[in-house]
């Protein structure tokens, strides 16, 4: 499978162990990612997140990076953090609202501007992908993310495999 990326689209706190699932939630998450990285023989794995986020979850490395070393796959972060966000005009969604309440814009201007936004970042992740040149690799990302970057892979001439939209326990 040489230049296929599997998406699979989940829930962020997943990523971070949040305490509002439970660890036998935890584990069927770890279980999900384990056997689809082996199913798929993925060389590596790619994650929407950046250690920014995993040391402000006081964490020292992210679920999934966890299970790329225990596997002894590749792991790339490839969210950008405050500053390239910055750099890059990538908001996020509070902050678009914010600014738009101020600027007096109504909510189709909103919803634009926060697909606009979403776009660029899956533009970046794309480039980092691209960068990590590891093939195939299993990418994980939040589920409103699964279905646009699939079509932004597609139409970049990567074969994509959807793994799952919005995996869950």
């Amino acid at each position: 499978m040489p230049h296929t990326v599997l998406v699979l689209g989940t829930d962020h706190r997943f990523q971070t162990r949040s305490h509002d699932f439970s660890e036998s939630q935890h584990q069927q998450f770890a279980s999900y990612v384990v056997a689809t990285a082996r199913a798929h023989k993925v060389a590596g794995v790619v994650e929407e997140n950046n250690p920014q986020a995993v040391a402000e979850a006081e964490m020292e490395e992210s679920t999934v990076q966890t299970i790329a070393r225990t596997l002894g796959l590749k792991h790339l972060h490839c969210d950008p953090d405050r500053e390239t966000r910055t750099a890059l005009d990538i908001f996020q969604e509070n902050d678009i609202r914010a600014s738009a309440f101020f600027e007096k814009v109504n909510e189709t201007e909103i919803k634009r501007r926060i697909d606009e936004s979403l776009r660029k970042r899956e533009r970046y992740w794309l480039t980092q992908l691209q960068q990590f040149d590891t093939w195939p690799v299993l990418f994980i990302c939040g589920a409103n993310h699964a279905l646009p970057f699939l079509d932004l892979l597609r139409t970049n001439n990567v074969d994509t495999i959807l793994v799952a939209r919005d995996w869950s326990t």
